[in-house]
């Protein structure tokens, strides 16, 4: 997973989130927290939703705690969300993509990837080369997903477009590797 969602350890002392996550134990030797059970964290993350305008990145702590209750619809709805609110879409976009690849939805998690690999580079990234951009692992990523699912050589086509569209203009140097190597691979795999 990507550092973007809110991590259960780094919750700050006092906080919202805190009380939502642990409960206070009182024990011989002192006081202690303890993580508390999805069934009761979820609906405390809800109420930290509705209380704070800012509340995007608490989409994807209650979606990890869907995943924890098993409820997956509600995951799946709560990692939408985190994509659409979040300030760092590409890296939400990745969770998103994750979370299908844990659900064995390569379908899905290809929808998840053309998004982060059709966005533009981050400001972060404006030295970065091209091979170690977002973008470029993410459809590298595809083409790895329709070899591991043995996709239809049409998805392969498609997911290969997307990745050329992409670096056409920006990398032109790139692009006569990245055609030669992956049409190879396409055909190889792919033969009808």
């Amino acid at each position: 997973m990507t550092t973007s969602i809110v991590r259960l350890e780094n919750a700050e002392s006092g906080s919202g989130v805190e009380m939502a996550l642990y409960r206070l134990m009182k024990l011989p030797a002192g006081d202690f927290l303890f993580r508390r059970s999805p069934r009761e964290t979820r609906p405390e993350l809800t109420a930290l939703i509705y209380a704070h305008q800012n509340s995007a990145p608490l989409y994807s702590l209650r979606a990890l705690e869907d995943e924890q209750a098993l409820d997956f619809d509600a995951a799946e709805k709560d990692w939408k969300t985190w994509a659409e609110k979040a300030d760092d879409k590409v890296a939400a976009n990745l969770d998103l993509a994750d979370f299908y690849d844990r659900r064995l939805k390569p379908q899905d998690e290809l929808v998840a990837l053309e998004a982060v690999g059709s966005a533009a580079a981050s400001p972060r990234e404006r030295w970065t080369a091209a091979e170690s951009e977002r973008s470029w692992q993410a459809w590298e990523r595809t083409l790895t997903i329709v070899d591991r699912y043995a996709l239809p050589r049409a998805i392969a086509q498609r997911e290969y477009a997307g990745w050329e569209r992409r670096y056409r203009l920006e990398h032109p140097f790139t692009n006569a590797n990245l055609h030669s190597i992956w049409r190879a691979r396409i055909l190889r795999r792919h033969p009808h």
